[in-house]
């Protein structure tokens, strides 16, 4: 987003909440911490934050509602509705249908019983159901959050985080090689 973008964003904030009072350096942070989004993105976002808050949303707020737009979030099945669509397509494709039940089941779906063991639930003894779907429903709302979380980091953090990892990963490698000394 722009300059002339975000400073029509601020009027509709400001128009929104006129008691609300910023210094420029308020506003300096608002653009900066918002820049990486798109317009319409962000406008859609703070059409929803005021629609629900009778106090200034902060950045945070504003950040999380665009994520959960750009992700889906909001509109995503509930995790107890993935877990039937879980039950039915291991009746549907049985232990070995892997590769059509996960193209039968939405990404997120598919991802958390990947995760749990496709082979493994498809084994397991009918008793064991109730832990198998609290154990569903805690991976596949964590796997939410964290798609949310994601989406909603600011691109400076974003580059940190992956020059952290990176870091790591070459440390693990260099570790693990013979003598301590990195593959070449």
């Amino acid at each position: 987003m722009d300059r002339i973008e975000f400073a029509k964003l601020w009027t509709v904030l400001t128009a929104a909440y006129p008691a609300f009072k910023t210094p420029a350096a308020t506003i300096e942070v608002y653009a900066r911490a918002l820049n990486d989004l798109d317009f319409q993105l962000a406008e859609a976002a703070v059409l929803d934050a005021i629609s629900k808050s009778k106090f200034f949303p902060t950045v945070a707020e504003i950040r999380e509602t665009a994520a959960r737009l750009v992700t889906g979030a909001d509109s995503r099945k509930p995790a107890l509705e993935a877990w039937g669509d879980v039950r039915t397509a291991v009746n549907k494709f049985g232990t070995h249908g892997w590769e059509q039940a996960s193209e039968w089941l939405d990404q997120q779906t598919a991802e958390t019983i990947r995760a749990l063991g496709w082979q493994t639930f498809c084994q397991s003894d009918v008793d064991d159901e109730m832990s198998w779907r609290a154990r569903f429903v805690e991976l596949y709302d964590q796997f939410s959050r964290r798609e949310v979380r994601q989406a909603q980091m600011l691109p400076a953090v974003r580059e940190v985080q992956q020059q952290r990892i990176e870091a790591i990963q070459a440390l693990t490698a260099r570790l693990s090689a013979p003598n301590g000394k990195a593959e070449h």
